[in-house]
């Protein structure tokens, strides 16, 4: 592995079991499953951005919950800085997960339409634990509208999302 790779995913699949009647489940032969994933396989170098595309049910989001083991893979192998993931160990998930996170495309998945921009942002840094007082989380929140361009930032911090447009100065 070159020393760049920050994300290696070999061949990994998931399967669904697909629920059955009492009787079909004593005498079917075989389970019948839906390969929601099969086979894929990528490398994620430092400073890249990967971006599944595909139509929807193609599975793009089981590929995501099955590299954060959010979901149980049926085969294949994640790779994180060299490592295979330990997913056993509670305190390395968390740092993983951190470090590793899906952003779904759709606003209306993925924002809350109720919630404020102050929120919304500071979603992560709650889950996460990142901050230990309201202070540091609306600090760390400015700095990421800053970061953004949403300057002056409290012009931004107390809206919805539906209030944001485009501001040409």
């Amino acid at each position: 592995m070159s020393n760049d790779k920050i994300l290696e995913v070999k061949n990994l699949k998931v399967y669904f079991d697909i629920k059955r009647s009492f009787v079909e489940d004593i005498f079917a032969k075989a389970k019948k499953q839906v390969k929601a994933v099969d086979g894929v396989s990528f490398d994620l170098k430092k400073g890249e951005i990967l971006s599944l595309v595909g139509e929807s049910g193609s599975g793009k989001t089981t590929t995501g919950k099955a590299i954060l083991h959010l979901i149980k893979k049926t085969e294949g192998e994640i790779i994180f800085n060299g490592s295979p993931i330990e997913e056993s160990n509670k305190k390395y998930m968390q740092v993983f997960r951190q470090k590793a996170q899906m952003i779904f495309q759709d606003p209306y998945q993925s924002i809350n339409p109720r919630d404020i921009v102050m929120d919304i942002v500071a979603e992560p840094l709650d889950v996460n634990k990142l901050v230990k007082t309201q202070e540091e989380r609306a600090e760390k929140v400015t700095d990421a509208l800053e970061s953004a361009g949403l300057i002056p930032t409290n012009d931004y911090l107390y809206r919805y999302p539906y209030e944001l447009s485009l501001q040409v100065r």
